[in-house]
């Protein structure tokens, strides 16, 4: 059975998970920033986990590195209606 470091990632989860467009992504793998495997031009790349948080630690402006999917805590928005009075 499989860690979860060795936990192979799409390309459109990594984009979910630092916040980013699938089109970044597959420009860090591109540019040779961030380690993928092309398994098929039909399905794309696949990330080890453990290289995403390899890339992400050495990044300045990344978020903060989450092991598992299920340990991320769901974004809440709280809004205000401000009403302006002339």
């Amino acid at each position: 059975m499989a860690s979860e470091q060795d936990e192979l990632l799409t390309v459109a989860q990594i984009a979910e998970q630092v916040q980013v467009t699938p089109e970044t992504v597959r420009r860090w793998i591109n540019n040779g920033q961030l380690r993928g495997h092309a398994v098929t031009r039909r399905t794309g790349y696949r990330v080890r986990r453990t290289d995403l948080n390899e890339f992400l630690n050495l990044r300045d402006d990344a978020p903060p590195v989450v092991s598992a999917p299920e340990a991320r805590q769901p974004a809440i928005a709280v809004l205000d209606r401000v009403t302006a009075r002339r």
